[in-house]
C-alpha cells in the first residue's frame, strides 16, 4: 500500500496505519494505554482520529508549493491545535499524570514541529500554553524520545529538502 509504518505479525498480512497498529498492540498487551472509562476511551479515540487529520495537514504543509498555500495550511493547523488546547484536561499529559495512547499518537505530531522550528519560526503554539506544556512533556519522555533514531531530525530535514516546496526552499536558504 506504500504506507509506513507497518507491522508484520507472523505470516499474517501487514497491518498499516499508525492508529490501527497502536490499537492492536494495546489489545495484545497486559496493561492498556486507554482510559478505563468507556466514554473517556471513546473521547480519546476521537482525538486520536483528529491527530490523523493533523498529520495530513502536516504533509500538505511540507508539500505546499507556494508561500500563500503554505500560510493557509499553517493557519488550518493552528486552528486544529486551538481545538485541542481547549480539550487538554491535565498535565503533563492529555488528561493528567497518566500516559495514554493519545499521548503516544501526538508525540510524533509534535516532533515534526521540533524539526520545523529548527529552521523556521512558525510560532504554531505561540498562544497555546497547554499544547506547549504537553508538547514539552512528550518531548522529554524516554519512550517518545527513543521511538525514533537519534538521526531523525537529519533524516526528516533531508526528506524535506528533497521536496519541491516552499518549505524546501526555506530549508535551502538555511544552508542545510
Amino acid at each position: 500500500m506504500g504506507k509506513v509504518p507497518l507491522l508484520l505479525v507472523d505470516e499474517k498480512p501487514a497491518l498499516f496505519e499508525s492508529a490501527i497498529i497502536c490499537e492492536y498492540l494495546d489489545e495484545i498487551t497486559a496493561a492498556s494505554l486507554h482510559p478505563m472509562d468507556s466514554f473517556d476511551k471513546a473521547l480519546h479515540r476521537a482525538w486520536i482520529e483528529f491527530g490523523t487529520s493533523i498529520l495530513g495537514k502536516i504533509a500538505n504543509l511540507y508539500n505546499a508549493k507556494s508561500k500563500s498555500d503554505f500560510d493557509v495550511i499553517h493557519i488550518e493547523i493552528q486552528e486544529k491545535f486551538g481545538a485541542i488546547e481547549s480539550a487538554i484536561a491535565g498535565f503533563p499529559y492529555f488528561t493528567g499524570g497518566a500516559f495514554h495512547l493519545i499521548d503516544a499518537v501526538y508525540g510524533p505530531i509534535f516532533r515534526y514541529f521540533d524539526v520545523f522550528d529548527s529552521f523556521i519560526d512558525l510560532q504554531t503554539f505561540k498562544s497555546l500554553p497547554k499544547c506547549n506544556q504537553w508538547r514539552s512533556a512528550l518531548a522529554n519522555r524516554d519512550s517518545v524520545k527513543s521511538a525514533v533514531s537519534v538521526d531523525y531530525p537529519a533524516q526528516l530535514t533531508t526528506f524535506l529538502l528533497r521536496r519541491v516546496s516552499h518549505m524546501s526552499r526555506l530549508l535551502s536558504q538555511e544552508n542545510f
